[in-house]
């Protein structure tokens, strides 16, 4: 009798753990969506910001806003940029409708590095 009675128990022994593992499988594949859905947003944004660099980089190698236009006009489609030169040597670069400001590069007279600010100056 008391051969029977430990049998029952390790069948639901078994159920449960193979539910426990189900769940925590589920889980598991869970949070590998939610991860990788994360990466591929901060890669678009790090994509994002490595393009509003090369503007300013193309900026500070000499290139003017009129070129800049022309040479970088996927990449301002792309992202819904605008570039505009507000002051002799000073780049902005505005995003959206709104012209909510991306990026401000400022140069000195003398050709010398001011500021490099990611958003409004």
């Amino acid at each position: 009798m008391k051969k029977k009675f430990s049998r029952a128990f390790t069948i639901e022994y078994a159920i449960v753990l193979m539910v426990i593992v189900i769940a925590f499988t589920g889980l598991l594949l869970t949070l590998a969506m939610v991860t990788n859905n994360y990466s591929r947003a901060y890669e678009e944004y790090l994509e994002y910001k490595r393009d509003l660099d090369s503007l300013g980089e193309a900026f500070l190698g000499g290139e003017s806003v009129e070129d800049l236009k022309q040479s970088a006009s996927s990449l301002l489609t792309q992202h819904d940029l605008s570039i505009d030169e507000t002051e002799a040597g000073t780049l902005v670069v505005r995003h959206g409708e709104n012209g909510t400001v991306a990026l401000t590069v400022q140069l000195s007279a003398d050709g010398t590095l001011l500021k490099y600010i990611y958003g409004a100056a």
